[in-house]
């Protein structure tokens, strides 16, 4: 029976771990999508003047840094609602 408060010390760590990598995975991700939203607008250049609205579902990689990119061109962004199971 001692080892059961072992095991699940063990499954408390494991969960924080992953917790903190998924995590940091994201931040990561995040910072990726800013980046590449960087280089679209600057690819845009003109065109991007003309558009009035991004619209994009709610992923957590479209961080504030990422709408920030395209509020500075004066767009307003539209996130879509969360899909439901039916």
């Amino acid at each position: 029976m001692a080892w059961a408060g072992t095991i699940s010390g063990a499954a408390v760590l494991a969960y924080r771990l992953l917790r903190y990598l998924f995590g940091l995975l994201a931040v990561l991700a995040g910072a990726r999508a800013a980046q590449q939203a960087r280089y679209l607008a600057m690819d845009l250049g003109d065109l991007l003047g003309t558009l009035r609205f991004l619209i994009h579902d709610r992923d957590p990689v479209f961080t504030t840094a990422f709408g920030e990119v395209f509020r500075s061109e004066r767009l307003r962004i539209i996130t879509t609602l969360p899909k439901t199971l039916g």
